[in-house]
Formats: structure tokens, sequence, C-alpha cells
């Protein structure tokens, strides 16, 4: 039988009562501010203090984007990246969460301080927030003109092994690779129904095709056996796997051994 909206009255049943203001109380209790919750942003360890230092390299107005990456990463471990990328809002003035919002933003925008130049630390002592602060690092350094990003192709084809290992030798040219990555991206397919054509896989291989082509033409003379016959390969194989076979050469030579057996590529 359905139920007719009639009250039941039973001595076995208890009645159970809502009240509105129970109901409002455990909203409250599920929505109270702790600041000592480690979980949240607005915590901070007793470690974490006005004279840590986030990243090894201090910004000078060059290489932003590698400088910027290293603190987005060291803040985000810190929970503290949504105060400088906005998603973490100013509370208000009576809000309980402001004067943590307050110590918080104060302690990011000394670790930013600290990590740049003293010239440029002057410019921005006294913006205010640490977003602004971010913000406004970005605008003036991140800015990627065509003499920059020619700048930095001409770096890449300019450096040579000479005295570097081939570890060393590889890293300096992975370093400016990512730079120039970071500065022209390769073009995404933005398009409701992505592209089928392999166009954006073309021009990956391109871009894999010219990094090897300029780690190859930088090693020195003594390694001229294992590039030719890595150029020989097909297919080529990506750089990360020449960078292994020519530093198997290189142990080889150190070891006094001339000859090396490349490894067969799938």
């Amino acid at each position: 039988m359905a139920w007719t909206g009639a009250t039941v009255r039973s001595s076995a049943i208890p009645t159970v009562v809502t009240s509105p203001i129970s109901t409002s109380a455990a909203n409250e209790t599920r929505t109270i501010f702790d600041p000592n919750d480690t979980a949240s942003p607005f915590s901070l360890h007793p470690n974490e203090n006005p004279s840590l230092i986030l990243v090894s390299t201090v910004l000078n107005g060059r290489k932003y984007h590698l400088w910027a990456r290293a603190m987005d990463m060291s803040l985000l471990s810190k929970k503290k990246l949504g105060f400088v990328d906005g998603t973490i809002e100013v509370p208000s003035i009576d809000d309980v969460k402001f004067p943590y919002w307050k110590r918080c933003n104060n302690m990011v925008s000394t670790w930013i301080t600290r990590s740049v130049s003293p010239e440029i630390a002057q410019t921005i002592l006294w913006l205010g927030t640490a977003a602004r602060i971010w913000s406004t690092l970005k605008a003036k350094f991140s800015e990627s003109d065509i003499f920059k990003i020619s700048d930095l192709h001409v770096e890449i084809h300019q450096i040579r092994q000479g005295d570097l290992s081939v570890s060393a030798y590889f890293a300096k040219l992975q370093v400016l690779w990512d730079e120039l990555q970071v500065i022209r991206p390769l073009p995404t397919c933005k398009c409701a129904n992505k592209c089928s054509c392999g166009l954006l896989d073309t021009l990956q291989n391109h871009l894999e095709c010219d990094n090897l082509s300029v780690f190859l033409r930088g090693l020195n003379d003594s390694y001229g056996s294992v590039q030719s016959q890595i150029v020989m390969m097909k297919p080529l194989p990506t750089d990360d796997e020449a960078f292994m076979m020519v530093q198997q050469q290189e142990r080889r030579i150190n070891g006094g051994i001339v000859g090396l057996q490349l490894p067969h590529l799938a």
C-alpha cells in the first residue's frame, strides 16, 4: 500500500526527529578550517622559513623558462603553487583564513625574492602578493622574440664536445633543446575531431632527426666510426638511444678497446 503521509504510531518504532539546527551544525563541522592540517596549502612546516632556497639557479633575466619550471615544481611539492597561479583566492579580511593566507603569501613572496638577482628583487619587493610578483616576472622575462629563438639555434648548432665527456656534452645540448621547446613548442591539434593525417608525428620526427644530427656532428673525431654506423641504421635511433651507443664507445675508448658492437634496435 502506498504511503499517504499519515503518521504511523508505534511504540516499537522510535521516532527520529531531524532538526534544522543539527543539520546546520553538521555542515559547519564538515567545513571547519584547520590551519594545522598538513594537507592544507595554508599549513607551513617548521623547516619552511624565509631563509629557504627553493632553486639552485638565480634568475638574472636569462633562461627564465628553466627557472620558472624549477620554481613551479618546488612550489607544487610544498602545496604553495596556488598562491602564484591564482587558484587560491585572497580571502576577505574578516575571513578566518585571511591571517594564514597572509602568512603563506609573505613566505612564498620571500622565496621568490631570494631566488632572483638583487637587481630584479628590488623591482618586485613592493608588489604585494606572490601572484602579482609571479605574473610580473613572467611578463618581463618570458617573452620569446625572434632574436632569442635565433640565439638558441646558433648556440645549439655551434656547441662542440671538446673537453667534455659524452654525458656532459649531451646534457648541455638537452638543456638548450628543452629551452627552445618551451619557448617555441611544437603545434598541437585543437580541432574537435583530432586529425589523423599524421602531420604532428612527422613534425616530431623531424625535430628528433635535427637533434640527432646536432649531437653527432658535435662529437669529437674519435667517435667517427660510431657516427657512421648510427646514421646507417634504419630506422634512425632517437637521440637518447644514440647517446647510449656513443657513451658505450666512450667507455671502450677509455678502456683501450677500439671496436664497438652496436645493439640491434627493433
